[in-house]
């Protein structure tokens, strides 16, 4: 029934700004964040288009991750990276340099965990000045600036 009435209020555009700036405020802004350059004005009053509810499951989840510093399930299980062979892939680590969600340095231990374990040769880490968390994708100079680097990537794996 809430989740009913949440997506009924979300349709209101009168009342869906209000709404995720009061229940999402804090975490939009957290990952948007005012003092990123490329999170122009349209970007911030159009985010309750973008974003309804939180799923607080995924957020619980995400939350037991960051206080262990590492990748668990959602019940604390080390299941992913006692596999890590698995992602011997070409993969391509993009953060902002300002993005407080995957700080640079969370994606610098990512990067040297994977290429001590798997070697470098498939693994590329860009980090973008100035740019925060969802920016990345959605920032004003984003086609310009983090598009190119994102096309490399998928030009490399011939995706």
């Amino acid at each position: 029934e809430m989740q009913q009435l949440a997506q009924e209020t979300l349709a209101r555009r009168d009342l869906a700004r209000p709404l995720v700036a009061m229940y999402d405020g804090p975490l939009l802004g957290f990952i948007m964040g005012k003092d990123v350059p490329n999170a122009n004005e349209l970007t911030h009053v159009t985010m309750h288009e973008l974003f309804g509810p939180t799923n607080l499951t995924m957020m619980d989840h995400l939350s037991l991750m960051a206080r262990k510093e590492r990748l668990v399930s959602a019940n604390g299980a080390d299941q992913y990276l006692s596999h890590i062979q698995r992602l011997s892939m070409p993969i391509t680590l993009l953060s902002g340099s300002v993005n407080l969600v995957w700080t640079a340095e969370s994606t610098l231990r990512t990067y040297d965990l994977l290429t001590s374990e798997l070697g470098g040769d498939t693994l590329r880490r860009v980090v973008f000045d100035d740019y925060g968390h969802q920016d990345v994708l959605m920032g004003a100079d984003a086609p310009h600036d983090t598009f190119p680097a994102i096309l490399a990537h998928l030009d490399r794996v011939n995706a």
